[in-house]
């Protein structure tokens, strides 16, 4: 064979083995990227699952919370249409109509317009019903009683039905309180509520702060003159988001409920404390109780990441 034969062969044979190479090559080229491409895919779409879950389930616990800001509006309009087609309830009365209504509330209490001239008449005729001693008071910021200041008129609790926590001490002048007072002040139109600053909860140590949700009741001899007593309802977000129970360790959701129309700034009422996750993912919405809006936070728990894993 010559030499030129022999070269010929050789150069055929390395373009072979090139070829082989460059097709092997490109095969994993494109192996690699088809691979890069199913996964970013799997990816894409377990990033979308997982949002729509997440979404799923903060809406539908963000509607539960909504659902029952509603039913503590409609069982305290209840409340106040009781006293007003009644000409005159008695304690024993009050409890019946009350005590049912405690589902994820601390109290519920009636307080009458007192006249400073009525003061002293009101005190006796009181003490008759709730046992000796019946005072009109104002607690201070240590939490001491004493009797309530001279002022024109009075709003003292005279009725109130609370659950196994205390609630809204017998003789409470809310007119002697900032939070309550304002919020009286608030709800001067017929059908109207308002709602409180965060207040600390009366008789109790506990550093949590509840609401106090009031609506006016009118005389239907004067409808559109002074409101003749206040219906009030004592609530907790802790005790209307989970019911008082700790928060379940399995729960796929952070909650966090918040007053930003704080003085001091917004004021954290509900926090559920579960670890985050960490993922790009939120929600957010304000829910409004009486005339207040509240800010819903909700975002996933390390539950929730933990059950919801990718298999990409």
């Amino acid at each position: 064979m010559s030499k030129c034969g022999v070269r010929a062969r050789l150069l055929g044979l390395c373009t072979e083995r090139a070829s082989a190479w460059a097709m092997a090559l490109i095969a994993l080229v494109a192996g690699g990227l088809l691979t890069a491409a199913l996964a970013f895919a799997a990816h894409t779409f377990y990033k979308q699952q997982l949002r729509q879950r997440f979404e799923l389930l903060a809406s539908e616990r963000a509607s539960r919370i909504a659902e029952r800001f509603d039913e503590q509006q409609q069982r305290l309009d209840g409340l106040r249409r009781f006293f007003s087609f009644s000409s005159e309830i008695t304690p024993r009365e009050f409890d019946g109509y009350a005590r049912p209504l405690l589902q994820r509330t601390l109290a519920y209490a009636w307080a009458p317009r007192v006249e400073a001239a009525q003061r002293a008449e009101f005190e006796r005729l009181a003490s008759a019903h709730t046992g000796p001693g019946y005072v009109i008071r104002d607690q201070d910021a240590q939490g001491q009683w004493r009797p309530a200041s001279q002022r024109d008129h009075y709003f003292p609790v005279l009725y109130t039905q609370s659950s196994e926590r205390p609630g809204l001490p017998y003789g409470l002048d809310l007119a002697g309180q900032s939070e309550p007072q304002a919020a009286l002040a608030r709800a001067l139109a017929p059908g109207s509520m308002a709602v409180s600053e965060p207040l600390a909860l009366f008789d109790t140590q506990s550093a949590e702060r509840g609401l106090l949700m009031v609506a006016p009741v009118f005389s239907d001899a004067d409808p559109r003159g002074a409101a003749v007593g206040y219906v009030m309802a004592l609530l907790s977000m802790r005790e209307l988001v989970s019911d008082g129970r700790p928060v379940a360790v399995d729960d796929n959701l952070v909650v966090r409920i918040t007053d930003p129309s704080g003085l001091q700034g917004p004021v954290v009422l509900f926090d559920s404390q579960n670890p985050v996750a960490p993922l790009a993912l939120a929600s957010n919405q304000l829910l409004r109780l009486a005339d207040h809006h509240f800010q819903l936070s909700i975002q996933p728990s390390q539950a929730f990441a933990q059950a919801n894993r990718s298999s990409a």
